[in-house]
């Protein structure tokens, strides 16, 4: 069965591709945090379960900070009408609002549409990932680290952001201000200002001014590279079905099915299998 989670988070990861959403947008998650991907309804895995972090595993790293902020505005492809209005003007879009007051208005029509609005992001990422490829393949070996384990490498870091998810197939919501909105819908996720519920049909998830959040990152984890291989023979993958979207031909498929089919006896025993492990992030096509 459908759910607002599943079309949130399956359409945040067609949107960026390389990053996942957390469900809750507001849960707690941190670089070098640890886990395993579940799948939904569809069989696609995007939903990140923590178990562990590197820290708590003996893995070191160090954190590349980012200091330059950018601004964070995601909409849904579809399903979403947005209005905003300013101050001392007539908008016809949104009657319940007096002409001295600005405001914005959300429409949805699909379930699990989207916005999600920050004035300032920031986006640390661990600084040396050869340094963490390698610890990753030496615990692999030693079998401290699963094969299906991924590990956050970069991360969304939010002070301050509002967001709305539609949880109904037909919703709107109208928030009103004191302030003009100069920069149009990015004042949504503006600290300075501050929004009142005004109106509300459907049924909507909504947090407005949610603070030191963490709504998106990138995971990586540990693949073998079958063109490092002489012999690709010598691992026993060709048989394996390729993940959906991925004919057998394809080099994501084929990486993957490898790795899966790879044991730590088979690395110690073969130098040119080591030297094709490698970590990498984890893109929209593998999923």
């Amino acid at each position: 069965m459908t759910t607002p989670a599943n079309l949130y988070v399956n359409g945040i990861r067609k949107k960026l591709k390389i990053y996942f959403a957390a469900w809750l947008p507001t849960e707690e998650l941190r670089l070098g945090d640890v886990g395993i991907l579940e799948g939904d309804f569809l069989k696609r895995k995007n939903f990140f379960k923590r178990i562990t972090s590197l820290k708590n595993l003996g893995i070191s790293f160090k954190e590349r900070a980012d200091i330059n902020p950018t601004p964070l505005d995601l909409v849904s492809k579809k399903g979403v009408t947005v209005n905003v209005k300013f101050q001392g003007e007539k908008n016809e879009e949104i009657p319940i609002l007096p002409i001295d007051k600005a405001g914005i208005s959300f429409s949805f029509n699909n379930m699990g549409a989207f916005v999600f609005q920050s004035a300032e992001s920031y986006e640390p990422t661990i600084e040396n990932i050869a340094t963490l490829q390698k610890q990753m393949i030496k615990e692999w070996e030693e079998k401290r680290w699963k094969d299906n384990w991924a590990v956050i490498t970069k991360i969304v870091k939010v002070p301050y952001a509002s967001y709305i998810i539609s949880t109904s197939s037909d919703s709107e919501i109208v928030f009103e201000t004191d302030v003009d909105l100069k920069k149009g819908l990015i004042d949504f996720g503006n600290a300075g200002i501050n929004f009142t519920f005004k109106k509300q049909t459907g049924d909507v998830l909504k947090m407005i001014g949610a603070q030191n959040i963490s709504p998106f990152f990138q995971l990586a984890k540990l693949k073998i590279h079958w063109l490092g291989l002489n012999s690709w023979g010598s691992i026993r993958a060709s048989d394996s079905p390729p993940p959906p979207g991925m004919d057998r031909d394809g080099i994501i498929g084929r990486d993957d099915r490898l790795f899966a089919a790879t044991t730590p006896e088979m690395v110690k025993e073969n130098k040119e299998i080591e030297d094709s492990l490698y970590l990498d992030v984890i893109s929209y096509n593998e999923q």
